[in-house]
């Protein structure tokens, strides 16, 4: 585990491979690292190494998310509900995974409406379904669903 004494002139947060980060503290030869963050890239002292992601929007810490090892569909759909900003979903890399489970989703309300059509049950109901049993957050409309159904 590392621990560094650090001074902050503000609030950022960088993600990059540890063994990048792990190199340069173990080559760094002075007490001192000065650590400058950019748009996709840090510095520490004269090296400047690509950084996955870079924030340093306000003052507020961007949470980490934690989820299970064999995370499903409906863990992803239900972080909607627990009240993360867009930039933690984007820091976590989780934004193109929650659009992934959504479209998954609205596919297996489609599919299932049209083997249950013939019983009267349409796709809002499944849909309403879904909202009320799992709490999950499907604020689509139809017209929407087709939209993100469409993609790729």
């Amino acid at each position: 585990m590392f621990s560094f004494k650090c001074e902050t002139k503000g609030t950022a947060k960088a993600t990059l491979l540890f063994r990048n980060l792990f190199s340069i503290i173990e080559h760094h030869y002075s007490e001192e690292i000065v650590v400058e963050f950019y748009d996709e890239a840090l510095r520490f002292g004269a090296v400047q190494v690509k950084a996955k992601t870079v924030f340093f929007y306000n003052s507020s810490v961007l949470r980490t998310i934690i989820l299970p090892n064999n995370y499903t569909d409906l863990d992803l759909l239900l972080l909607k509900n627990e009240g993360y900003t867009e930039e933690e979903l984007k820091f976590n890399n989780l934004l193109d995974v929650i659009e992934q489970a959504e479209r998954r989703v609205y596919y297996n309300v489609r599919r299932a409406a049209s083997y249950l059509r013939e019983y009267g049950i349409m796709p809002k109901e499944i849909k309403k379904l879904l909202v009320e049993k799992l709490g999950i957050r499907l604020d689509l409309d139809e017209k929407d669903i087709k939209l993100l159904l469409s993609k790729h």
